[in-house]
């Protein structure tokens, strides 16, 4: 109880994430755009890329292991709100 779980997968980017959010939405034959706003942008020095976080921890404790990829889950997401 009380503990941080990180649940994660492979190595990526914010923007590998968000190219699969519109490949998985391209794939319901929907679009949505992803802005870039300068004021919401991280200076790239402080920029901590490629991301990982690992399931050990949920996974020795939990017994947790992902059953879902990032774009299959996406895509259930979408299709249960039919956006």
């Amino acid at each position: 109880y009380n503990q941080v779980y990180n649940i994660g997968g492979k190595h990526g980017s914010l923007k590998s994430v968000l190219a699969t959010l519109q490949k998985a939405f391209k794939a319901r034959k929907r679009t949505i755009t992803v802005r870039e706003e300068a004021r919401s942008m991280r200076p790239s020095k402080a920029e901590v890329n490629p991301f990982a976080l690992s399931t050990q921890k949920a996974r020795r404790l939990l017994g947790w292991k992902a059953s879902t990829t990032l774009y299959k889950g996406l895509q259930n997401t979408i299709e249960y709100f039919d956006v």
